[in-house]
């Protein structure tokens, strides 16, 4: 609980400290502990920023920006020398340093202008542990061109290769941050943390004072400051007391050793001092404690000083113990005989003594000697396991003393100790306990069983200990029962299907247990899934093929059996594909690729209606004479004008074709009736009704017919001896859509017309 002040011992500007503290305490034993370490740079500091980092940004080639460097305006009140420069600086895993080239420019027209110093590298300080650390940069070496300066200078980098990164505040308030692009330097709203660190300026007050104690606790402080400061901060150094007067007095409320540090301050600038003071008048007020005021006799116990005020002396009274007075400061008292006891505390310091009794404080009782006891956990155990003894004595014992044949450790002093036995049999245990009164001793013949280990038992693999990902392989272990496998089955054999170290335990009845060796299990990667590359369309006419090959060179099985590259289907089916590797690890099944072979239409009929040839319904027609082509003849009937073999190709929805029978048919040659003779058959197509009109400008026996698709006569007119006009309006609808067909005969000769209704 004790605090300790130290004081740096003041330094040259610019000089670079690390420090720390080592403290010892004063155990009989070595215990030692050392502080963190802190780094200080002396001089006066220079600073806009407001040290809060919520943005970073980068420079040099590499960045996004391309600027090519950064400064900052450095405000110099007096004549001095620039002897440090700080840049925090900024990393991560994603935002690497390079170096930078370290710069300090005079101010032409406000903006950075000429190199003062030749510029040189630093590599920034911040690390992926303090991504923000500061980047310390001595410029001491370059004290005969940064002395005597006055007025702004610049300080900062620019970048030769790759990028720098550097914390910042955004938006910033200082204005005082420059960037350039290579050919102009612009000011940037961003507040960068770039600080100076100078020696004192010329002008500036040299802070001193002295102090007045003769009235301790009321010290009277005095500025014997030069320079003409106009303001003065005064601290006092106990946390509360502060002034600002230039000759303050303050008056302290505990003894101790003060670090009092005074700042003045005029226009050129301001300085720092402190001075240790301490103040000892202060009455110290007495007060302790004990580690205990009621115990057995025979017992020692501990007191604490509690005054206050930092007393010099303590002079205790004990009646009743040993030794009857003391004079350290925490004394060790031992009472021997019951009864009830003062206690009396006098302190001295240099401002008085106090006195402190406590009356009745201390009660000794006579207490009973102890009466042993102890348990274990478990009596019986196995070789090598560990067994703890828990003491179970009253009457407050004190001291413990173990005999324990057979174990290692075979004896101890502990309270509860803790041994292990390395041979079976029975063994007995012996405790002797005391307290300041005396002493009892317990023995348990034969408390202690120790059993033998088990044998150990091994592991057989059912197979070969690599396998592949997705197969398993048996262990088995030599033990019927009491197995424990470190995956925590507890059969004989388990399926091993993870890659790892595998061991069983097997455990007999008296709970004793032997571990296997490790076997250790591999499992190899199946190999990559493999892809179906179809070389045309899946979905095919009857009497079609597609090629389908595998992206692996080798070891394919497909669906099919077959094992090549390549495969060619001809018939429907869903084919999958798996790859086997040299180590016989198979990957999983392909995507399925369907393969659809689509039926060919039927055999198609023609039915003849004179020159009219007509095929049965279907999709698309293409006519052929023979072996030719009919060019252009690709509907549903055709008209011949010669005879020949005749045959029609029809097409399904599906684009599959098939061919009909050779069609043998005789052309009539009756195309136009002799004479003067019109006959219209309108309109076609037709949606139901067609008319029909005849104008026969030849006396003559005229036949009309209409007839569908398979020759059914469904409208006759017969005219005897007839000329003139006729006209007649035919109702098609109610014998439903498709193909008729209108034929004129007279005197030999006939003219047909096809009528499609829809």
């Amino acid at each position: 609980g004790d605090e300790y002040l130290f004081v740096l011992p003041q330094q040259p500007a610019g000089a670079w400290m690390d420090y720390w503290f080592t403290a010892i305490d004063a155990s009989d034993s070595l215990n030692m502990a050392q502080s963190d370490t802190s780094s200080y740079i002396s001089g006066n500091y220079i600073s806009y920023d407001n040290a809060q980092i919520d943005f970073v940004n980068s420079y040099g080639p590499s960045s996004l920006s391309l600027l090519n460097g950064t400064a900052v305006a450095i405000t110099l009140p007096g004549t001095t020398d620039l002897v440090t420069a700080l840049i925090r600086n900024y990393t991560d895993v994603n935002r690497p340093n390079d170096s930078m080239l370290i710069h300090v420019w005079d101010e032409v027209g406000g903006l950075p202008g000429t190199d003062l110093i030749t510029p040189f590298k630093v590599f920034p300080e911040a690390t992926l542990a303090e991504p923000n650390r500061i980047t310390r940069v001595d410029l001491r070496p370059y004290s005969s061109q940064l002395s005597n300066l006055s007025g702004n200078v610049f300080v900062g980098f620019t970048v030769p290769t790759g990028e720098v990164w550097v914390s910042q505040t955004t938006p910033g308030v200082a204005g005082r941050t420059y960037a350039d692009d290579g050919s102009i330097w612009a000011n940037i709203t961003d507040d960068y943390h770039f600080r100076a660190i100078t020696d004192t300026f010329a002008g500036a007050p040299v802070t001193d004072f002295t102090y007045n104690s003769s009235a301790d606790p009321l010290i009277a402080f005095s500025d014997i400051s030069t320079n003409s400061p106009t303001s003065w901060s005064w601290d006092f150094g106990d946390g509360i007391g502060t002034s600002t007067s230039q000759n303050p007095s303050y008056t302290y409320t505990a003894n101790g050793t003060y670090n009092v540090c005074l700042t003045t301050t005029n226009s050129v600038g301001s300085s720092t001092t402190c001075q240790l003071v301490t103040v000892s008048s202060i009455a110290t007020v007495a007060n302790f404690t004990a580690s205990s005021t009621s115990f057995c006799q025979g017992t020692c116990i501990t007191f604490a000083d509690k005054s206050t005020n930092v007393p010099l002396t303590w002079s205790w009274s004990f009646p009743g113990g040993t030794p009857a007075t003391d004079t350290a400061k925490n004394p060790i008292i031992c009472y021997t005989t019951p009864g009830t006891y003062d206690v009396t505390l006098i302190v001295t310091n240099g401002g008085g003594s106090d006195t402190l009794v406590q009356s009745a404080y201390i009660t000794v009782t006579s207490c009973p000697p102890p009466v042993a006891g102890f348990t274990a956990l478990d009596t019986s155990v196995c070789i090598g396991d560990p067994v703890t003894f828990t003491d179970k004595t009253t009457e407050s014992p004190n001291s413990w003393v173990w005999s324990m044949p057979g174990a290692t450790p075979d004896s101890s002093n502990l309270q509860n100790p803790t041994v292990t036995y390395a041979a079976t049999g029975t063994y007995s245990v012996t405790l002797i306990a005391s307290n300041t009164v005396g002493s009892d001793t317990l023995t348990k013949a034969n408390y202690i069983t120790v059993n033998a280990l088990p044998a150990t038992p091994t592991i057989t693999v059912g197979g070969s200990t690599t396998i592949c990902q997705g197969d398993s392989v048996t262990l088995t272990s030599s033990s019927p029962t009491g197995n424990m496998w470190s995956n925590g089955m507890n059969s004989q054999s388990i399926e091993a299907t993870t890659a790892g170290g595998y061991t069983v335990t097997f455990t007999d009845g008296n709970g004793c247990s032997a571990t296997s060796d490790t076997t250790t299990i591999a499992v190899n990667s199946a190999p990559a899934t493999p892809i179906i590359i179809a070389g045309g369309l899946t979905s095919f006419c009857e009497g079609g093929t597609v090629v389908l090959t595998s992206n692996t060179a080798s070891g394919n099985i497909w669906s099919t059996g077959d094992t090549t590259v390549s495969i060619t289907v001809s018939s429907s089916a869903s084919i999958t594909l798996s790859v086997i590797d040299s180590i016989g690890c198979v990957s999983a099944a392909s995507a399925a690729t369907a393969v659809t072979m689509l039926p060919n239409p039927p055999v198609p009929g023609i039915t003849a209606n004179g020159n009219v040839l007509t095929s049965d319904i279907s999709n698309t027609y293409q006519w052929y004479m023979g072996s030719t082509l009919l060019t252009g003849e690709t509907s549903v009937d055709y008209t011949i004008t010669q005879s020949g073999t005749y045959s029609v190709e029809v097409t399904d929805v599906n684009g599959c074709s098939t061919m009909s029978n050779p069609f043998s048919a005789t052309y009539t040659g009756l195309e136009d009736l002799p004479g003067k003779v019109q006959f219209k058959v309108f309109p076609v197509p037709s949606e139901g009704e067609v008319h029909l009109h005849l104008d026969a400008m030849e006396r003559g026996d005229y036949l009309i017919e209409l007839t569908n698709v398979i020759g059914e006569v469904i409208y006759t007119e017969r005219m005897k001896d007839f000329s003139g006009k006729f006209m007649h309006t035919l109702a098609l609808s109610e014998y439903g859509t498709g193909v008729y067909f209108v034929r004129l005969q007279s005197s030999g000769h006939a003219l047909t017309r096809k009528v499609i209704v829809y």
